[in-house]
C-alpha cells in the first residue's frame, strides 16, 4: 500500500476475478443478488471477494489521493457493482465517471480459424477518473448474433469454456487502452 501512497503509481487498472459476482452464479451455489450483494456469509469464495473488493478501494483510494488515476472493471451484469462500498466510493468521489462498452466491438468472439465465427457481447462496466477513456464507450450496435458466454466451444480437438477464453481482453481492446493512455501520458497518438 505504501507504493500507492507514495505517489509513485500514475495509473492503478483493477478488476475483482468475476467468479463469484456473476449473477449466473446464484442460479446454482452462490448466495449474492442485487438485495443482497455480499452473500449471506456462509460462502467462503464469497467472503474472500468481498475482502478483495475492499483491497481495491483501499488501494484505489490511496492512488488517488496521491494524485494518480484508476480504472475498475467488471462485467456489467456483475453484483460487485451493488457491492454498498462500491456505490458509496461512486458517490463520494465526483472525479470517477463509468464507461460501458461491449467487447464484441473490439473483437471478442471465438478464436479465428474455427468453422464458424462467434460474437460474445460481454458489457463491461469502467469506473475511472482517467479523463480519456471515453473513446472505450462504443456498445453493440446489433449487426451481428451474440453466442451466450456458457458452456463451451471446441478448439483443436478439446472443450474450452466460452467464460474462460472471454476472460482476457481482445487484442484490439487492450490495444485501445494502451493507445488512450500513451496519448495521455507522453502525448503520444499511436
Amino acid at each position: 500500500m505504501s507504493i500507492a501512497k507514495s505517489g509513485s503509481v500514475s495509473w492503478a487498472h483493477l478488476g475483482i476475478p468475476d467468479v463469484s459476482w456473476s449473477p449466473m452464479r446464484a442460479l446454482s451455489i452462490g448466495t449474492r443478488h442485487k438485495g443482497r450483494p455480499l452473500g449471506d456469509g456462509t460462502r467462503e469464495e464469497e467472503r474472500i471477494a468481498n475482502g478483495e473488493v475492499v483491497f481495491a478501494l483501499v488501494f484505489m483510494k490511496a492512488v488517488l489521493a496521491a494524485g494518480g488515476f484508476v480504472t475498475f472493471v467488471n462485467p456489467s451484469s456483475s453484483l460487485v457493482w451493488w457491492h454498498p462500498k462500491i456505490l458509496s466510493f461512486v458517490r463520494r468521489t465526483p472525479a470517477l465517471s463509468i464507461v460501458d462498452l461491449d467487447q464484441c466491438q473490439f473483437g471478442l468472439g471465438s478464436p479465428p480459424g474455427l468453422s464458424s465465427q462467434e460474437f460474445w457481447k460481454k458489457g463491461t462496466r469502467v469506473l475511472t477518473n482517467f479523463p480519456s477513456l471515453e473513446p472505450l464507450g462504443k456498445t453493440c450496435a446489433g449487426l451481428h448474433i451474440h453466442t451466450p458466454l456458457r458452456g463451451t466451444i471446441k478448439i483443436y480437438g478439446k472443450h474450452v469454456s466460452r467464460a474462460k477464453l472471454a476472460s482476457a481482453y481482445p487484442p484490439q481492446l487492450s490495444g485501445e487502452l494502451a493507445r488512450l493512455a500513451a496519448a495521455h501520458f507522453h502525448g503520444a497518438d499511436l
